[in-house]
């Protein structure tokens, strides 16, 4: 059951989403550029930082340098990484897997 909020509450959570989508962004573009390694990515979702735990892996690798659609979607079959797998939800050995490709 849907439960019901107020107008408040909904404009709450969509500012939130709203804030998560571009924390997210800004992060997608670091890697990108090189700012930020994908330890460093890690490390983030570690610490805490919502919008680098609930990121898609399948974003994040696309995010780095070299990598595009077809280069992600090979690595994620060679690792054993599904579609839909978020960041905060990697195995030990997936993690290691992917530090390893990306040199860290």
């Amino acid at each position: 059951m849907i439960p019901n909020r107020t107008t408040d509450q909904r404009r709450k959570s969509l500012d939130k989403a709203a804030t998560v989508r571009k924390e997210r962004a800004i992060i997608r573009k670091d890697l990108k550029i090189g700012l930020m390694t994908f330890e460093q990515m890690l490390k983030l979702a570690d610490a805490g930082c919502q919008a680098a735990a609930s990121m898609r892996v399948k974003q994040a690798i696309g995010s780095m340098p070299g990598y595009g659609f077809a280069k992600t979607q090979q690595l994620m079959r060679d690792l054993h990484i599904a579609d839909g797998k978020r960041v905060k939800g990697l195995g030990v050995r997936q993690r290691a897997a992917l530090l390893e490709v990306f040199g860290c």
